[in-house]
């Protein structure tokens, strides 16, 4: 008797919950390149686990989407950060 192949496909999806305990309002924008949300270099850092040197670091060789304002400071894109190594 001939054994059946089968072949399965499996999709699995998951999702992070990460908050962030601070006493001031955190502002989201979304990234004019990509459309990924933007946030402050210190948040990206919790919510993408890299230190902020790694944040900046790629910001400054320019492997991290990000735009400065003055009057509301620094925001670095997720989605760049995904590439960056830990």
């Amino acid at each position: 008797m001939e054994r059946e192949t089968r072949t399965v496909e499996l999709t699995v999806e998951t999702s992070e919950t990460v908050t962030l305990n601070r006493h001031r309002k955190m502002t989201v924008a979304l990234c004019t390149t990509c459309g990924s949300r933007m946030l402050a270099p210190e948040d990206a850092a919790n919510l993408v686990h890299l230190s902020r040197r790694q944040i900046y670091r790629a910001i400054e060789t320019g492997d991290a989407h990000f735009v400065e304002q003055p009057d509301v400071g620094l925001f670095v894109c997720i989605g760049s950060l995904k590439g960056v190594s830990k």
